[in-house]
């Protein structure tokens, strides 16, 4: 029997938690895995040029397959799903600085006074 693939498995085992409890905690897990990956793209400038420089690839190899280029293994549908697996690559990317970025941001705001609405931290106890 061939393997699914993870996106496949993780969408099948979010279906499967709402329905079994037991399926919460792999699900929890896949859940933290994914972010924690996200955000070490964002921390750092390495990895976020890395993972830019693999969508520019993935992209430039799906377009070169679709203008006429013969590549072994690539057919169009092939190339379609390169296309949108860089575009998605991008779209991560671009999600997690804007997620670093507003972090950032959130944690260098001064802290609001007691009794004030839309404070981000807790102002300190003496105030």
């Amino acid at each position: 029997m061939a393997k699914r693939p993870r996106e496949r498995r993780c969408a099948d085992l979010a279906v499967l938690a709402t329905r079994f409890s037991w399926a919460r905690k792999p699900l929890d897990y896949a859940k933290d895995k994914a972010q924690e990956g996200v955000e070490e793209v964002a921390k750092s400038p390495w990895r976020t040029a890395g993972a830019a420089l693999a969508a520019l690839v993935l992209i430039g190899l799906g377009v070169l397959a679709l203008v006429g280029v013969d590549l072994p293994l690539m057919n169009a549908f092939t190339a379609v799903v390169l296309i949108l697996s860089g575009l998605f690559l991008v779209g991560t990317v671009l999600f997690a600085r804007r997620q670093e970025k507003l972090d950032q941001a959130r944690a260098h705001r001064p802290p609001g006074r007691r009794g004030s609405a839309g404070a981000y931290r807790a102002a300190p106890l003496g105030d």
